[in-house]
């Protein structure tokens, strides 16, 4: 029987993937996407797909504290009303919701919006550490969401800080 299911799948964690890192983080994306990297963003595309995951880190002017973060919702909201607004015109933006990342508090909006006639959805997470502010984003089509999701899921669950 134990050769029966090792043949069937086995353990989900065993699955190739994507190393993914920046200065003071590793993640994992989808074994075969492609990657870019910039300055302060990496980029994991789906190949022939429209879905892709980021992460992108920036410096922040002081020193953030948990203390503060009653301060900074409203600040990151504004931050993603203005990353809507970028994406598309018709963008709206979801109702924040609390979320760990990394062991840490960290915040999460969806966007949706139409883009050449597809419906669409980003989910913008905005994590705050010391003078770092870290902004994973996973970009899917609504129409076509599994391999999306899937690497959504993938990137959240393997976000590390690194010091």
């Amino acid at each position: 029987m134990p050769l029966i299911l090792a043949a069937c799948g086995g353990d989900k964690s065993e699955e190739p993937s994507l190393p993914l890192s920046g200065p003071g983080w590793t993640a994992q994306a989808p074994a075969g996407w492609e990657v870019e990297r910039r300055p302060r963003t990496v980029i994991a595309r789906r190949p022939g797909g429209a879905e892709k995951i980021v992460v992108s880190q920036f410096r922040l002017p002081k020193v953030f504290r948990p203390a503060l973060w009653p301060k900074a919702k409203p600040e990151l909201r504004k931050l993603a009303d203005t990353i809507a607004v970028q994406t598309s015109a018709n963008a709206k933006v979801a109702a924040p919701e609390e979320t760990r990342l990394a062991g840490r508090r960290a915040l999460s909006f969806d966007v949706t919006y139409d883009r050449n006639g597809e419906p669409r959805v980003d989910t913008l997470i905005f994590l705050l550490v010391g003078r770092r502010e870290f902004q994973l984003t996973c970009s899917l089509s609504l129409e076509d969401r599994a391999a999306g999701d899937a690497a959504c899921a993938q990137l959240r669950r393997t976000f590390r800080l690194r010091a």
